[in-house]
């Protein structure tokens, strides 16, 4: 939501995304696939190594679900989403780099 603590908005479009930080809601000023950069300068780097899974979630995520296609909105299986596996790295100023894993994802809903 425009305005909430955590949105901003990525390269791609006007589309709201929301960021967290250990379990908390914070400004990002900059959201791409391959990282993330919050208002307070900290600067997160992802490699996107591994795609987890890609397509819509109808032929993804909800496809083994039975009888799915007749029971939830046509609209909510052509959700788009890439979810990726990725060696991940924290920077933030007068500190030293933080390297780790990351499970991230970009959702897209039809127009």
């Amino acid at each position: 939501m425009p305005g909430s603590p955590g949105a901003a908005t990525n390269g791609r479009s006007t589309e709201t995304a929301w960021v967290y930080r250990n379990g908390r809601e914070v400004r990002a000023s900059s959201i791409e696939d391959d990282g993330i950069e919050l208002d307070d300068g900290a600067r997160l780097i992802l490699d996107r190594s591994l795609v987890l899974r890609q397509g819509p979630l109808g032929s993804t995520a909800l496809s083994a679900i039975p009888g799915i296609r007749e029971t939830v909105p046509l609209r909510l299986l052509q959700v788009d989403e890439c979810k990726w596996r990725s060696r991940a790295r924290l920077e933030r100023t007068g500190e030293p780099p933080v390297e780790g894993w990351a499970i991230h994802e970009r959702v897209e809903w039809p127009a």
